[in-house]
């Protein structure tokens, strides 16, 4: 289901979905996006950057964490703490010298438990 599905209405009339039905906002709103989301039981798996400021928009960077990896070891509520612990870390970090927080936009992945399951991604919980 689509993140701004997840997140209070605010917020998500300031997404932006793309024809891929990716849903990004903004640096000014991510971080509260990436909070809201978790706080709807849905760990992030990651986003990918955009600068919607050049004419085509251009790709950036993706975040660089794996949670799948360190899932098994986790319940799912850990997973959930643990992903919006790492979003947030790699939100800091985006590179913004010639980026304005409203020209960089993140499209985030996230999951509930039921999807995670569907698409292969357990927690210590479902082993």
């Amino acid at each position: 289901m689509r993140e701004d599905m997840h997140v209070g209405e605010q917020l998500a009339k300031v997404a932006r979905v793309l024809d891929s039905g990716d849903v990004c906002w903004s640096g000014v709103y991510v971080k509260q996006a990436l909070r809201e989301l978790a706080a709807a039981n849905r760990i992030i798996l990651g986003f990918d950057i955009i600068d919607f400021a050049t004419d085509p928009p251009t790709d950036g960077d993706t975040s660089g964490y794996d949670l799948g990896a360190d899932a098994v070891d986790y319940s799912w509520d850990e997973c959930v703490k643990v992903s919006l612990e790492k979003a947030l870390f790699w939100v800091d970090r985006t590179p913004q010298e010639s980026l304005t927080p409203e020209s960089v936009w993140y499209c985030v992945t996230s999951f509930s438990p039921e999807e995670a399951r569907s698409e292969g991604f357990y927690t210590k919980a479902d082993l």
